[in-house]
Protein backbone atom coordinates (compact mmCIF):
# COMPACT_ATOMS: atom_id res chain seq x y z
CA UNK A 1 0.00 0.00 0.00
CA UNK A 2 1.41 3.37 -0.99
CA UNK A 3 2.28 5.68 1.90
CA UNK A 4 3.45 9.24 2.21
CA UNK A 5 4.97 11.26 5.00
CA UNK A 6 2.50 13.88 6.05
CA UNK A 7 1.12 16.03 8.87
CA UNK A 8 -2.41 14.89 8.18
CA UNK A 9 -5.14 13.82 10.61
CA UNK A 10 -8.87 13.52 10.30
CA UNK A 11 -9.03 16.57 12.54
CA UNK A 12 -6.98 18.37 9.90
CA UNK A 13 -9.24 17.02 7.17
CA UNK A 14 -12.20 18.75 8.72
CA UNK A 15 -10.21 21.88 9.39
CA UNK A 16 -8.89 22.14 5.85
CA UNK A 17 -12.32 21.35 4.40
CA UNK A 18 -13.47 24.74 5.73
CA UNK A 19 -15.50 23.22 8.57
CA UNK A 20 -14.60 25.86 11.15
CA UNK A 21 -16.43 27.74 13.80
CA UNK A 22 -15.74 31.36 14.66
CA UNK A 23 -12.88 30.44 17.00
CA UNK A 24 -11.22 28.25 14.38
CA UNK A 25 -12.10 24.93 16.01
CA UNK A 26 -13.63 22.38 13.64
CA UNK A 27 -17.30 21.60 14.12
CA UNK A 28 -17.45 17.82 14.47
CA UNK A 29 -20.61 15.75 14.91
CA UNK A 30 -20.93 14.29 18.39
CA UNK A 31 -20.89 10.73 17.08
CA UNK A 32 -17.26 11.13 16.00
CA UNK A 33 -16.05 11.87 19.50
CA UNK A 34 -15.27 8.21 20.28
CA UNK A 35 -13.30 7.74 17.07
CA UNK A 36 -9.64 8.50 16.64
CA UNK A 37 -10.29 11.85 15.02
CA UNK A 38 -7.40 13.65 16.66
CA UNK A 39 -4.66 11.23 15.77
CA UNK A 40 -1.73 13.43 14.92
CA UNK A 41 0.61 12.32 12.17
CA UNK A 42 3.91 14.03 12.64
CA UNK A 43 6.28 15.35 9.99
CA UNK A 44 8.27 12.15 10.02
CA UNK A 45 5.19 9.90 10.00
CA UNK A 46 3.40 8.47 7.03
CA UNK A 47 -0.20 8.59 5.93
CA UNK A 48 -1.55 5.50 4.23
CA UNK A 49 -4.70 4.58 2.46
CA UNK A 50 -5.79 3.08 5.78
CA UNK A 51 -5.76 6.57 7.20
CA UNK A 52 -8.00 7.61 4.35
CA UNK A 53 -10.26 4.66 5.12
CA UNK A 54 -10.47 5.97 8.69
CA UNK A 55 -12.14 9.02 7.22
CA UNK A 56 -14.60 6.76 5.43
CA UNK A 57 -15.33 4.96 8.71
CA UNK A 58 -16.21 8.31 10.20
CA UNK A 59 -18.51 8.96 7.26
CA UNK A 60 -20.23 5.62 7.80
CA UNK A 61 -20.61 6.40 11.50
CA UNK A 62 -22.14 9.74 10.59
CA UNK A 63 -24.54 7.99 8.23
CA UNK A 64 -25.69 5.67 11.00
CA UNK A 65 -26.02 8.58 13.39
CA UNK A 66 -28.22 10.64 11.11
CA UNK A 67 -30.19 7.78 9.55
CA UNK A 68 -33.05 8.05 12.04
CA UNK A 69 -33.18 11.83 12.28
CA UNK A 70 -35.39 14.46 10.74
CA UNK A 71 -35.66 15.45 7.06
CA UNK A 72 -32.60 17.70 7.41
CA UNK A 73 -30.48 14.54 7.31
CA UNK A 74 -29.91 14.84 3.59
CA UNK A 75 -28.53 18.36 3.77
CA UNK A 76 -26.26 17.57 6.72
CA UNK A 77 -24.79 14.36 5.33
CA UNK A 78 -24.28 15.83 1.89
CA UNK A 79 -22.33 18.63 3.54
CA UNK A 80 -20.17 16.12 5.42
CA UNK A 81 -19.68 14.09 2.23
CA UNK A 82 -18.55 17.19 0.43
CA UNK A 83 -16.06 17.94 3.19
CA UNK A 84 -14.53 14.45 2.95
CA UNK A 85 -14.33 14.68 -0.82
CA UNK A 86 -12.51 18.00 -0.58
CA UNK A 87 -10.24 16.66 2.14
CA UNK A 88 -9.24 13.62 0.09
CA UNK A 89 -8.54 15.76 -2.95
CA UNK A 90 -6.53 18.17 -0.83
CA UNK A 91 -4.58 15.32 0.72
CA UNK A 92 -3.23 14.33 -2.69
CA UNK A 93 -2.96 17.71 -4.34
CA UNK A 94 -2.11 20.31 -1.72
CA UNK A 95 1.54 20.53 -0.77
CA UNK A 96 0.47 21.70 2.70
CA UNK A 97 -0.21 18.07 3.64
CA UNK A 98 2.83 16.46 2.03
CA UNK A 99 6.48 17.20 2.49
CA UNK A 100 8.34 15.36 -0.20
CA UNK A 101 6.05 13.78 -2.76
CA UNK A 102 3.63 14.67 -5.49
CA UNK A 103 0.12 13.29 -5.50
CA UNK A 104 -0.55 10.12 -7.46
CA UNK A 105 -1.73 10.52 -11.00
CA UNK A 106 -5.08 8.83 -10.32
CA UNK A 107 -5.95 9.39 -6.72
CA UNK A 108 -9.44 7.99 -7.32
CA UNK A 109 -7.92 4.52 -7.54
CA UNK A 110 -5.63 4.98 -4.57
CA UNK A 111 -8.31 5.78 -2.00
CA UNK A 112 -9.75 2.30 -1.78
CA UNK A 113 -13.15 2.99 -3.34
CA UNK A 114 -14.02 5.73 -0.87
CA UNK A 115 -15.93 7.72 -3.48
CA UNK A 116 -18.00 4.63 -4.30
CA UNK A 117 -18.86 4.37 -0.64
CA UNK A 118 -19.71 8.05 -0.63
CA UNK A 119 -22.11 7.47 -3.52
CA UNK A 120 -23.55 4.54 -1.59
CA UNK A 121 -23.96 6.86 1.36
CA UNK A 122 -25.79 9.38 -0.82
CA UNK A 123 -28.05 6.60 -2.14
CA UNK A 124 -28.82 5.43 1.38
CA UNK A 125 -29.58 8.99 2.41
CA UNK A 126 -31.86 9.48 -0.59
CA UNK A 127 -33.67 6.23 0.24
CA UNK A 128 -33.99 7.30 3.87
CA UNK A 129 -35.33 10.67 2.79
CA UNK A 130 -37.80 9.01 0.43
CA UNK A 131 -38.98 6.77 3.27
CA UNK A 132 -39.25 9.77 5.57
CA UNK A 133 -41.14 11.64 2.86
CA UNK A 134 -43.54 8.71 2.44
CA UNK A 135 -44.11 8.63 6.20
CA UNK A 136 -44.62 12.36 6.15
CA UNK A 137 -47.17 12.04 3.34
CA UNK A 138 -49.01 9.37 5.35
CA UNK A 139 -49.05 11.69 8.35
CA UNK A 140 -50.25 14.57 6.17
CA UNK A 141 -53.01 12.40 4.73
CA UNK A 142 -54.02 11.31 8.22
CA UNK A 143 -53.99 14.93 9.33
CA UNK A 144 -56.16 15.91 6.35
CA UNK A 145 -58.62 13.11 7.17
CA UNK A 146 -58.65 14.17 10.81
CA UNK A 147 -59.24 17.75 9.69
CA UNK A 148 -62.18 16.70 7.53
CA UNK A 149 -63.60 14.69 10.40
CA UNK A 150 -63.15 17.67 12.68
CA UNK A 151 -64.90 19.90 10.13
CA UNK A 152 -67.74 17.38 9.85
CA UNK A 153 -68.00 17.19 13.63
CA UNK A 154 -68.01 20.98 13.82
CA UNK A 155 -70.75 21.13 11.16
CA UNK A 156 -72.78 18.52 13.04
CA UNK A 157 -72.29 20.43 16.26
CA UNK A 158 -73.42 23.63 14.55
CA UNK A 159 -76.51 21.85 13.18
CA UNK A 160 -77.27 20.47 16.63
CA UNK A 161 -76.88 23.94 18.11
CA UNK A 162 -79.21 25.39 15.47
CA UNK A 163 -81.77 22.64 16.16
CA UNK A 164 -81.51 23.33 19.87
CA UNK A 165 -81.97 27.04 19.24
CA UNK A 166 -85.05 26.36 17.08
CA UNK A 167 -86.46 24.06 19.76
CA UNK A 168 -85.82 26.75 22.36
CA UNK A 169 -87.60 29.34 20.22
CA UNK A 170 -90.57 27.00 19.70
CA UNK A 171 -90.70 26.29 23.42
CA UNK A 172 -90.64 30.02 24.13
CA UNK A 173 -93.46 30.61 21.64
CA UNK A 174 -95.48 27.81 23.26
CA UNK A 175 -94.81 29.30 26.68
CA UNK A 176 -95.93 32.71 25.43
CA UNK A 177 -99.14 31.20 24.05
CA UNK A 178 -99.73 29.39 27.33
CA UNK A 179 -99.15 32.65 29.20
CA UNK A 180 -101.62 34.45 26.93
CA UNK A 181 -104.16 31.66 27.43
CA UNK A 182 -103.64 31.82 31.19
CA UNK A 183 -104.07 35.60 31.11
CA UNK A 184 -107.31 35.24 29.11
CA UNK A 185 -108.55 32.54 31.49
CA UNK A 186 -107.74 34.77 34.46
CA UNK A 187 -109.62 37.66 32.85
CA UNK A 188 -112.59 35.36 32.17
CA UNK A 189 -112.47 34.11 35.75
CA UNK A 190 -112.34 37.68 37.03
CA UNK A 191 -115.33 38.61 34.84
CA UNK A 192 -117.23 35.55 36.08
CA UNK A 193 -116.33 36.51 39.61
CA UNK A 194 -117.67 40.02 38.97
CA UNK A 195 -120.90 38.58 37.50
CA UNK A 196 -121.26 36.27 40.49
CA UNK A 197 -120.64 39.17 42.84
CA UNK A 198 -123.25 41.28 41.05
CA UNK A 199 -125.70 38.37 41.12
CA UNK A 200 -125.06 37.96 44.83
CA UNK A 201 -125.60 41.67 45.35
CA UNK A 202 -128.86 41.47 43.36
CA UNK A 203 -129.92 38.40 45.32
CA UNK A 204 -129.13 40.15 48.57
CA UNK A 205 -131.15 43.17 47.44
CA UNK A 206 -134.04 40.88 46.41
CA UNK A 207 -133.81 39.13 49.74
CA UNK A 208 -133.88 42.46 51.53
CA UNK A 209 -136.88 43.55 49.42
CA UNK A 210 -138.63 40.26 50.13
CA UNK A 211 -137.96 40.61 53.83
CA UNK A 212 -139.27 44.16 53.73
CA UNK A 213 -142.38 43.05 51.81
CA UNK A 214 -142.88 40.17 54.23
CA UNK A 215 -142.56 42.52 57.17
CA UNK A 216 -144.96 44.96 55.53
CA UNK A 217 -147.41 42.17 54.75
CA UNK A 218 -147.14 40.93 58.28
CA UNK A 219 -147.76 44.42 59.57
CA UNK A 220 -150.78 44.74 57.26
CA UNK A 221 -152.02 41.37 58.43
CA UNK A 222 -151.57 42.37 62.02
CA UNK A 223 -153.40 45.62 61.34
CA UNK A 224 -156.18 43.72 59.58
CA UNK A 225 -156.42 41.28 62.43
CA UNK A 226 -156.55 44.11 64.93
CA UNK A 227 -159.22 45.86 62.88
CA UNK A 228 -161.22 42.65 62.57
CA UNK A 229 -161.05 42.04 66.28
CA UNK A 230 -162.16 45.59 66.92
CA UNK A 231 -165.07 45.33 64.51
CA UNK A 232 -166.04 41.98 65.91
CA UNK A 233 -166.00 43.38 69.37
CA UNK A 234 -168.07 46.34 68.35
CA UNK A 235 -170.65 44.20 66.58
CA UNK A 236 -170.88 41.85 69.47
CA UNK A 237 -172.16 44.67 71.66
CA UNK A 238 -175.07 45.52 69.32
CA UNK A 239 -178.65 44.39 69.93
CA UNK A 240 -180.52 42.20 67.59
CA UNK A 241 -182.03 44.05 64.72
CA UNK A 242 -185.50 43.07 63.64
CA UNK A 243 -186.59 44.15 60.23
CA UNK A 244 -190.16 44.09 58.77
CA UNK A 245 -193.73 43.93 59.97
CA UNK A 246 -193.24 40.68 61.69
CA UNK A 247 -191.18 42.05 64.48
CA UNK A 248 -194.16 42.02 66.84
CA UNK A 249 -194.51 45.73 66.90
CA UNK A 250 -197.33 47.99 65.99
CA UNK A 251 -196.33 49.55 62.79
CA UNK A 252 -199.48 51.40 62.10
CA UNK A 253 -200.06 52.22 58.56
CA UNK A 254 -196.43 51.87 57.63
CA UNK A 255 -196.63 49.37 54.82
CA UNK A 256 -192.95 48.60 55.06
CA UNK A 257 -192.92 48.12 58.73
CA UNK A 258 -190.64 49.72 61.16
CA UNK A 259 -187.04 49.02 61.90
CA UNK A 260 -186.11 49.30 65.45
CA UNK A 261 -183.55 47.88 67.64
CA UNK A 262 -185.14 45.61 70.13
CA UNK A 263 -184.22 46.22 73.64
Amino acid sequence: MTSHRAILSIYDVFRNANSKTQDGIPQLPGVISHLNTKKEIGANSTVTLDDVEDANDVALAIRGHYASKDPEIKRKVELITEMYTLAIKNAYSNATFFCDCAPPVDYHIKIGGLEDKIEELKSDIASSCASSLAELEVKITAAQIATRHAQTSAHDAESTANDAQTTSKNAQATANKAQATATTAQATANAAKDVAHNAQTTANAAKTTANTARINAKNVLIADQNSHRRYTKEFSTLKKVVIGPYAGFDHGNDAYGDCRIAT
